[in-house]
């Protein structure tokens, strides 16, 4: 009886501590997929193209598993999808108001994401 509850101490210690591990790859990921839509929405000759960069991101993002991430960054990399797929079909709909709007709010989203990011331990290449 002792064994078995050490081992669920164990288990329960070791999916703690997989967790930070877990949302620092997330969020590399991530940073080079946002890396590369910005890049390549920034070359964009028209809304359907930068419509296309952001389909391809979310495409990219949403085969990431971020189950083993903490709940707050799994709900606010929802958002941030969320947010990326509406600025892409307003763009696709040729809706430029609205995906101007969405545009500006996408890097407090990452923002968000980042700072959750930062508590779990990522730190930003380079440093």
């Amino acid at each position: 009886m002792r064994f078995q509850f050490l081992m669920f101490i164990f288990l329960l210690g070791a999916v703690a501590c997989s967790k930070p591990n877990a949302t620092i790859e997330v969020h590399r990921q991530m940073v080079a997929i946002e890396s590369a839509m910005i890049e390549q929405y920034n070359t964009g000759q028209t809304a359907l193209e930068q419509g296309g960069v952001i389909k391809l991101a979310v495409d990219k993002i949403t085969e990431i598993d971020v189950s083993q991430c903490p709940t707050d960054y799994q709900k606010t990399w929802d958002e941030l999808i969320d947010l990326w797929e509406k600025w892409q079909l307003a763009l696709e709909k040729g809706d430029t108001k609205q995906a101007a709007t969405l545009s500006t709010q996408s890097p407090a989203k990452a923002e968000a994401l980042f700072k959750i990011a930062q508590r779990e331990g990522f730190e930003p290449a380079g440093k």
